[in-house]
């Protein structure tokens, strides 16, 4: 078993699949000016997903190295990631062009230990179909987004891209309040369980809690998502109280799981989770503001 994977005991039936194509062709109609600079690659299938196929044939055969090793190495992970590479193309010299890897996989069926972390990151319930336009958006968000791709800070980049990835779903579902819960509850875990400091977006989470039913999403335009993304982040930074939930999270997995997991690896079993609703579910909850009876505004 990989980390990356996790046992969920929801059986999915039926599901329809997450379509990569009808949502790229939305990411170019909202940013015509990256058609020629980000390019969406589909991992299991090997291949650039873009309007004009000779210019994906074009960047795949150009980059088609650097591209085969991401898509293994995403497959083999089972996780979606943004990357960037430099590289000659157009007649104006060197330009800095940028990938997003989606692994799509079909949605999953029956009980197993093979459901891939990304469509658990909003809770059981949720169709993997919407996880994956969560996870979709929340990459995009890496690209076009200003500060989502901060190396100089990697966890406000993560930030960046929960928050846009969260007010694209409330544009298009509706704010659903247990959802949110579940995405700061699975950032928890992230740290528990992998040692993931950087995917700990608790704070903007809080935020947005605490404001949505103040907020009109459908009279939202892409515009607004990305500049409500970036004040959402600047108004709701770590404190206290995150700092050290964080702290308690990261010696949890230093002294409990990682070495259980170890342990296990060297036996040759399944990781067990026994301690997730301890040491992480509960505090991750108790964190979000007095157990989201009274969530925290965030600054204005």
């Amino acid at each position: 078993m990989k980390l990356n994977h996790i046992f969920t005991p929801q059986a999915q039936k039926s599901e329809p699949a997450f379509d990569l194509v009808a949502a790229v062709k939305e990411l170019y109609a909202e940013s015509p000016e990256v058609s020629d600079i980000l390019f969406i690659v589909d991992t299991l299938n090997y291949k650039i997903t873009h309007p004009d196929e000779t210019l994906a044939a074009l960047v795949w055969e150009i980059s088609k190295n650097y591209l085969q090793e991401k898509c293994e190495s995403a497959n083999e992970k089972g996780s979606s990631f943004f990357s960037e590479m430099p590289f000659l193309l157009r007649s104006d010299g060197d330009s800095d062009h940028s990938f997003i890897f989606i692994y799509n996989p079909p949605p999953p069926s029956g009980f197993g230990y093979n459901v891939p972390i990304q469509l658990t990151l909003l809770g059981g319930h949720t169709s993997p179909e919407r996880a994956m336009r969560f996870v979709f958006n929340h990459e995009k968000a890496h690209a076009l987004v200003s500060g989502g791709h901060d190396e100089s800070d990697r966890n406000r980049s993560e930030r960046i891209a929960d928050a846009y990835a969260l007010l694209k779903d409330c544009k298009m579902y509706g704010a659903d309040e247990k959802l949110m819960i579940s995405l700061a509850r699975s950032r928890g875990e992230g740290v528990f369980l992998r040692g993931d400091k950087k995917h700990y977006t608790v704070p903007v989470i809080e935020g947005i809690l605490a404001e949505h039913e103040k907020i009109n999403f459908g009279l939202l335009s892409e515009d607004d998502i990305k500049k409500m993304t970036v004040s959402f982040v600047e108004r709701c930074p770590f404190r206290e109280e995150h700092r050290q939930h964080l702290e308690q999270l990261i010696s949890a997995y230093e002294t409990i799981y990682k070495p259980a997991q170890q342990e296990t690896e060297q036996r040759e079993k399944q990781p067990v989770k026994p301690v997730i609703k301890t040491l992480s579910e509960q505090r991750v909850i108790t964190n979000l503001s007095g157990k989201l009876q009274n969530p925290r505004k965030p600054k204005a």
